[in-house]
């Protein structure tokens, strides 16, 4: 394998003779010119080392000096190997303040899916609203395309219709079979009572909605009449 022609490096080859990181130094350019380095002193130990001006970051001369911005202390026992762990943030509320509360595990519902888990308090100190990432992002995705006017419900909310109706089309009085994949013709769907086109202010609620099949709600369209 060919390595980097740098005295001392050992790294593996990328261009030019040299490997990623002294080809970078090399060949970096800012405003139509090398960048040049320029003596500083280490913002941990004062020592002298060459840095780029355009870099805002402070700068430090080891891995080690690197660890002491970082944590606000000297690492214990040997240098720093590899990069940094990643800081802890602190929550809300610590654990170590909920050592000595009764309460450990809470019992949350899922403010999208409507799914039920067991939260630890001692992780966060705080009740979550969802139960995972993703949960959360569809209800932030959710809650942006109902401020730009667009129809949107989350999962919990549009289950409770499905079983409002008892999985029945409330356009063609068909049972709808709940275990067909949401792009197919005879899967359920929502349909608007009240059209959207209808008012200058479209109806999203509960009660203005109502199950149907895929093909029955495209059938319908806007029109203002109904086969029940």
């Amino acid at each position: 394998m060919r390595i980097c022609e740098v005295d001392g490096c050992g790294r593996k080859y990328v261009a030019k003779g040299a490997c990623q990181k002294h080809y970078i130094e090399r060949h970096r350019k800012a405003n139509g010119r090398v960048e040049r380095k320029v003596e500083t002193k280490c913002a941990a130990c004062g020592s002298s080392l060459l840095k780029v001006p355009s870099r805002r970051y402070r700068a430090t001369c080891s891995l080690r000096c690197r660890y002491f911005l970082t944590y606000s202390k000297w690492p214990a026992g040997q240098d720093v190997v590899g990069p940094l762990p990643r800081k802890i943030r602190q929550t809300i509320a610590p654990a170590a303040e909920l050592l000595g509360s009764a309460i450990r595990f809470l019992s949350c519902t899922c403010k999208w899916c409507g799914d039920s888990f067991v939260h630890d308090l001692r992780v966060t100190g705080v009740r979550p609203n969802y139960c995972d990432r993703r949960c959360a992002k569809r209800a932030s995705a959710s809650r942006r395309q109902l401020r730009q006017g667009r129809f949107s419900i989350d999962r919990a909310a549009r289950l409770r219709i499905y079983e409002r109706d008892e999985w029945i089309c409330q356009l063609c009085m068909h049972p709808v079979d709940a275990a067909l994949p949401p792009n197919d013709r005879w899967a359920a769907t929502l349909d608007h009572i009240e059209c959207q086109s209808w008012a200058l202010m479209a109806d999203h609620s509960e009660a203005n909605l109502r199950l149907a099949h895929r093909m029955c709600n495209s059938i319908r369209s806007d029109e203002r009449y109904s086969a029940a």
